[in-house]
């Protein structure tokens, strides 16, 4: 999966996001018009001289240059760039630029150990579908051992509840046992939130409220 192919298709995703993360989004609003902008200059953007034909052309290669820049994370003109840009750097920082094998039909579902209720904010935007499937792959079959376990646990007690602490239908014991099962499992939604945080700490200016809770995060 390298990070500048161009990619066949995209996939639609819903990053599910902490409270207030919307309005982070919305402040970049300046900064993607300054990218929007920025990108006009470029040399490659310009048709000026150039019959119908050529102009043509050099629009398809600009329309792919685009893309590849967008990946690298060089132009981040829209809230899809930045995710795709973030999601590219995840993949890279996480070991995962790799080739996966493929993935399960239950891979494509709600996956076992994810959160219930967590974030109450939502981001729906399509991703390149190499990149997306590559996170899918690698969060399942980093954690297949774990995944199975969860789907066993579940076979044992068909009736609990682990998500919902108060009444989880199932004794302390099982509890504690699902909760630890699940915290090993990174999920591909646990890949989208932490592509976008970091997607709006990068666009973000250095004296912005956003750096300064990613700065007291790591500290």
């Amino acid at each position: 999966m390298p990070p500048t192919a161009e990619a066949i298709g995209t996939i639609t995703i819903t990053a599910r996001l902490p409270f207030g993360t919307r309005k982070q989004l919305q402040d970049l609003t300046p900064f993607f018009a300054s990218e929007r902008a920025r990108a006009k200059t470029l040399s490659m953007a310009s048709t000026a001289g150039l019959n119908q034909r050529e102009a043509a052309a050099r629009r398809s290669l600009w329309h792919r240059e685009k893309q590849q820049l967008r990946r690298a994370g060089r132009l981040t003109d829209s809230i899809q760039a930045l995710v795709t840009g973030a999601v590219t750097q995840e993949v890279i920082k996480r070991g995962w630029k790799r080739t996966w094998p493929d993935i399960p039909h239950q891979a494509y579902g709600r996956w076992p150990g994810s959160p219930e209720g967590a974030w109450p904010e939502a981001l729906t935007v399509d991703l390149p579908a190499d990149l997306v499937q590559a996170v899918r792959a690698a969060c399942w079959h980093t954690c297949r051992k774990e995944i199975g376990l969860l789907y066993g646990w579940r076979e044992r007690h068909p009736d609990a509840r682990p998500r919902c602490p108060t009444r989880p239908g199932c004794d302390a014991a099982a509890l504690a046992e699902y909760q630890e099962l699940a915290a090993k499992v990174i999920t591909p939604g646990e890949v989208w939130r932490a592509a976008v945080a970091r997607g709006i700490h990068d666009a973000s200016p250095r004296d912005s409220p956003a750096r300064e809770r990613r700065r007291r995060h790591r500290h």
